[in-house]
């Protein structure tokens, strides 16, 4: 069974979602959106039906033919394949424990209940913070966590994080790729790089800064929606109809040597909470084949290379991937950037065109339906 708002998810993941679980739902606002304590009809729900404070998920449970008096012994999944967080940061009543506190009003078996999101560190984070004290609090320039304040007794091991926009980006990408596929290298781009920033983060702001401070602002494509710097005309970067592209913007990439790639996090961290969330913009430059350096969470490239996937250190040295600090690993990076763009122009196109077999790799991996099926496949068999 199979509840929520429609699936975004290729048929051979509901597949193989539908053999592991009696009950999948498609909750696409409960695990962080619930946690905001508003809702704008007197039902708790939205105008689609989906909960609007965690007060309301039993409601939209109903509302969608979920019956939880019907559930014992059966497997379910609650998976949200947007979210990052799951609401941990409070203070109000989260869904993990509203959820729990169903499972008690019910009399269910909580191991099995399963829960999914976009953070492939979640399993690990729920442990951290099933170990919280009471009186503890993990701050972060970004969150706070807190402890739990009902008694969660889940099973840990039934968290689980996929890189979902890899595989939505797949159901996306394979009708167009034949229109778009980058398969011969350009040795003179008008650029050096292309950076896609929308909504203002800490890291796109230290690194709006440094581009500016370096003058190498007019050196790449740069935009950042959250700062009014929009410089592709006619176009919607990043949002809009087109959310996995865009694919207009392609020639942007096809007309400079790299990405410089601000992932949504880039993790501050808090306490032992540390996210590793990959989202469409890593799977943009998989799909282009287009080089990149990555600001995001420690451990991202080291996630993609254990996937299957091949990273630049021919062109940057990437041991900023392991770099505990987020601050140490941001400058890393800075310097590490400014290294790349002050290579002469025969330099550049040398090291570019020798990794060129990479980005070809990475195309032709992330297309293959068998490599989806079976990356999804090994996640779902360690359960």
């Amino acid at each position: 069974m199979e509840l929520g708002n429609e699936s975004m998810l290729p048929s051979i993941v509901n597949e193989i979602l539908n053999k592991k679980f009696d009950v999948v739902v498609h909750c696409n606002n409960w695990f962080e959106g619930a946690m905001t304590g508003t809702h704008v009809k007197s039902s708790g729900l939205d105008e689609s039906g989906n909960a609007m404070s965690v007060d309301y998920i039993e409601e939209e449970s109903k509302n969608r033919g979920l019956d939880w008096s019907n559930l014992k012994n059966k497997k379910v999944l609650f998976i949200d394949i947007w979210e990052m967080y799951m609401g941990w940061n409070g203070p109000n009543q989260n869904s993990t424990e509203k959820i729990s506190e169903l499972i008690d009003k019910y009399s269910l078996n909580p191991s099995d209940f399963y829960f999914s999101n976009l953070d492939t560190n979640l399993g690990k984070n729920f442990k951290s913070w099933l170990k919280m004290k009471s009186n503890e609090k993990w701050k972060s320039t970004e969150w706070t966590i807190r402890p739990p304040n009902y008694n969660v007794n889940l099973n840990a091991n039934n968290f689980f994080g996929v890189f979902y926009n890899l595989i939505m980006g797949h159901k996306y990408f394979k009708d167009q790729y034949e229109k778009q596929r980058v398969s011969i290298f350009n040795s003179n781009p008008n650029k050096l790089y292309i950076s896609l920033n929308g909504t203002q983060r800490w890291h796109r702001e230290i690194l709006y800064k440094f581009l500016k401070n370096e003058n190498l602002l007019d050196k790449g494509y740069m935009s950042y929606l959250g700062k009014g710097i929009a410089p592709f005309d006619d176009e919607t970067h990043p949002r809009g109809d087109d959310p996995w592209g865009p694919v207009h913007l392609k020639q942007y990439f096809d007309e400079s040597y790299f990405t410089i790639l601000t992932e949504n996090a880039m993790g501050k961290g808090a306490g032992n909470y540390n996210l590793l969330v990959l989202t469409e913009k890593t799977m943009r430059n998989l799909v282009w084949g287009h080089p990149f350096i990555l600001f995001g969470n420690k451990g991202s490239l080291k996630y993609l290379n254990s996937i299957g996937f091949q990273t630049y250190s021919d062109i940057f040295d990437e041991s900023y991937d392991e770099i505990e600090s987020a601050d140490e690993r941001c400058k890393f990076i800075l310097d590490e950037i400014k290294r790349v763009c002050s290579l002469s122009k025969r330099d550049l196109t040398k090291k570019f065109k020798n990794v060129h077999d990479i980005s070809l790799h990475n195309q032709k991996l992330f297309l293959d339906e068998s490599f989806i099926e079976r990356y999804f496949s090994e996640i779902i068999d360690k359960l």
